[in-house]
């Protein structure tokens, strides 16, 4: 296989072959898109706050006022904060294994 990429003779390499070639396989891409969702729902989670709660509009109310304001109360309140939760750790713990391996 020939490669741009500068590799020791005799090392093995993960490749795919496509129609007419073989190309390397990099599996960096798995764990910075999976960063990019985890900030995307992190996003989507501080977006649907702000509509439901009036949140950032001019003379909306304050992040706590806001945050007593979620409709459905404490059940809508806990998945909007676990949902965010859980995608920063994800985002957080996807951008670390991706700078080990």
């Amino acid at each position: 296989m020939e490669t741009d990429a500068k590799f020791e003779p005799g090392k093995q390499l993960a490749v795919q072959k496509t129609d007419h070639k073989f190309v390397l396989i990099d599996e960096q891409w798995i764990w910075r898109s999976l960063a990019i969702v985890c900030v995307s729902v992190c996003a989507l989670v501080a977006g649907v706050f702000c509509l439901l709660t009036g949140f950032g509009a001019r003379g909306g109310p304050g992040i706590r006022d806001a945050w007593r304001r979620v409709p459905g109360g404490t059940a809508v309140r806990a998945v909007l904060a676990g949902t965010c939760g859980l995608a920063a750790l994800g985002a957080g713990a996807a951008l670390l294994v991706d700078g080990i391996v």
